[in-house]
């Protein structure tokens, strides 16, 4: 099994190939290359890959020569976008307004009233 990496701008692409059959020791020979086989290598590899963009079904060397090689395009891992930073708020003064005057002291005085006498 061979697996070509190549990297272009947004993406990455592994051409996976396998050996034909030949000769008499066939049965050790069979190769099935499924997508989780391509990831476990690319893993391996320390590769990041995104959301796969293409892929074959199956690469293998049991069916017809057309089966023999595919290729599987993944997107690039974006870098995750800076973190904002804010400066940290400053407390504003705050500023003591009074809305209404207060109320003057008022003192009530009780008047008497007098009353007309009588007078006999």
């Amino acid at each position: 099994m061979k697996i070509n990496i190549k990297e272009d701008g947004e993406t990455i692409s592994a051409l996976v190939s396998v050996e034909p059959l030949k000769g008499k020791n066939r049965s050790s020979q069979k190769r099935k290359i499924f997508h989780k086989d391509v990831l476990d290598y690319l893993a391996t590899q320390n590769i990041k890959v995104g959301p796969c963009l293409k892929s074959p079904p199956l690469v293998t060397n049991l069916m017809g020569p057309e089966q023999l090689a595919g290729e599987w395009i993944f997107e690039k891992v974006k870098p995750p976008p800076p973190k904002k930073i804010t400066p940290p708020k400053k407390n504003p003064k705050k500023v003591k307004k009074t809305l209404d005057k207060s109320p003057e002291d008022v003192i009530i005085y009780i008047q008497e009233e007098t009353l007309p006498s009588k007078e006999d």
